[in-house]
């Protein structure tokens, strides 16, 4: 990564007007004293002052940014680069250790995935499972949202963390509905030909602990709370009702009137 490869707008504006603005005063004091018959030199202050204004930009760049390119070599990995965009210009970077923010949980699993494995060889089955996650997780992220973990065939992510985002429940909605989509045209290709896959996914908003967590050698930005297992219990509770989308009430109330609801029942949480 190049360490000019992006410099927010608000510092590079500052420490080029710092600079302009010194050599601008020296300039002006010059010709003041000289409209008083005083000579004073001009041009070493003056060079003096944007050689300040060169180092401060170089200082910026290499030390002030170095918060940024921490934050874009930890979620490189696990955050499409527009969300880390996202984040870095809104100033907001995560936490370190936790903290609670309102997010919306997604999460999916393969309807029947246990037999499906069954018949397939474990070269098949790898191939076959990272195209699946490939396509899903191409959309959360596409849709602003954070993959947490996968489980097996499971996808767990969180909408809203680590960046923020007040439409995190419609960005989920969507994302959910957009994989239904891609996994019906994953069903028409020759790598899933006598499958016909179905997913079940549950989504549920609330408050969650986000963060860090993990032990002193090895830890994850992950997500923690009855947010989330009230989204799992939602997502098993599809293949009762055999639907492959079910939302909690907070989830739908937040969404407001972008997506059409049918209500179902009341789950013991």
């Amino acid at each position: 990564m190049r360490l000019t490869e992006r410099m927010s707008p608000r510092r590079r504006s500052a420490a080029s007007s710092a600079g302009l603005g010194l050599a601008a005063a020296l300039t002006a004091i010059g010709t003041v004293a000289l409209q008083h018959g005083l000579a004073l030199p001009l041009v070493g202050p003056t060079l003096a002052a944007l050689a300040a204004t060169g180092g401060t930009i170089g200082w910026r760049l290499v030390a002030a940014d170095r918060e940024e390119r921490f934050l874009r070599r930890s979620f490189a990995l696990y955050l499409a680069p527009q969300v880390i965009d996202r984040m870095i210009d809104a100033d907001a970077p995560p936490a370190l250790g936790g903290e609670m923010r309102d997010v919306t949980v997604f999460f999916s699993d393969i309807a029947g995935f246990s037999s499906i494995a069954e018949t397939m060889t474990p070269a098949a089955l790898v191939a076959w499972m990272n195209t699946y996650l490939s396509e899903m997780t191409e959309i959360v992220e596409g849709c602003g949202g954070y993959v947490d973990k996968y489980i097996g065939d499971s996808i767990v992510a969180v909408f809203g963390a680590p960046a923020n985002d007040p439409d995190h429940a419609t960005h989920a909605v969507r994302a959910a509905l957009r994989c239904c989509d891609r996994l019906a045209a994953l069903n028409g290709t020759a790598a899933f030909a006598g499958h016909r896959l179905s997913h079940r996914i549950g989504l549920n908003s609330g408050e969650a602990l986000v963060g860090n967590i993990g032990s002193r050698r090895r830890f994850n930005y992950t997500v923690m709370s009855d947010a989330v297992n009230l989204a799992s219990r939602l997502e098993g509770a599809n293949k009762y009702f055999s639907t492959a989308i079910m939302a909690s009430e907070t989830t739908v109330e937040r969404t407001g009137d972008a997506f059409a609801w049918r209500e179902l029942d009341a789950i013991r949480t």
